[in-house]
């Protein structure tokens, strides 16, 4: 298996630079995790979480617990079937004009994410429990204080197989980056793992592609 001292260990044998420390390369590597999942619906963060709305408010925030990160894909009252996603507030807006200022009473039709914030409309009379499915942000792997031998693996938010393509074309990507800044001409290594990340993300879509959770596409009356 795939652990963070294999990674660690394989990209200071590549980059070959006694100054940078296994402790900066684990950053490197949550920062890889996080463009990752901002790029890809990755199936290993499909998550699921529940919040109760608020009585005489259109909106709840979202509990910091759920690590919510993007793509609401499915949301429910409990026992009353699912609820429309929309895009935005203007998509809500266009279906109901005056939902900022008019609290209209009922049950819930439509959800939007909004900032930090779950839209609802209209208003239920009693607080419901919102049952929310959605992609949640990879946890950080956190690096030894001294040296970088550690036991624990590598999380499977990447397939394993990628792991290694992915993760060390993106760490060496970055770090030669910063090495090269400010020389002239073409810089060789910046350029040659870009293009080694590039393929690498190529291959995860294509082999994510059909786990991806998503919302169904919503149409009104208008639609063609």
């Amino acid at each position: 298996m795939y652990t963070l001292e294999d990674s660690v260990t394989s990209i200071i044998k590549t980059l070959r630079m006694p100054s940078v420390t296994s402790v900066e390369i684990t950053s490197y590597i949550n920062r890889c995790y996080d463009y990752v999942s901002s790029q890809v619906l990755l199936t290993q963060l499909e998550s699921s979480g529940v919040v109760n709305t608020i009585p005489g408010s259109l909106s709840v925030p979202i509990p910091a617990e759920w690590n919510y990160h993007r793509d609401l894909f499915s949301c429910e009252v409990t026992n009353n079937g699912p609820i429309t996603i929309l895009n935005s507030r203007e998509h809500l807006r266009r279906i109901y004009a005056d939902f900022d200022t008019v609290r209209q009473v009922g049950p819930i039709q439509y959800v939007v994410i909004s900032g930090a914030s779950i839209v609802y409309y209209p208003v239920p009379a009693e607080a419901v429990e919102l049952v929310c499915f959605f992609y949640k942000k990879p946890e950080p792997l956190v690096a030894p204080i001294i040296g970088y031998s550690c036991g624990h693996e590598l999380p499977e938010v990447i397939p394993v197989g990628l792991q290694p393509k992915i993760i060390e074309s993106y760490v060496c990507w970055q770090i030669w980056a910063r090495v090269e800044d400010g020389i002239e001409g073409r810089k060789v290594n910046t350029a040659y793992y870009l293009e080694q990340f590039k393929e690498a993300m190529v291959e995860l879509e294509d082999t994510t592609e059909v786990g991806q959770s998503r919302r169904l596409v919503y149409r009104d009356s208008s639609w063609i």
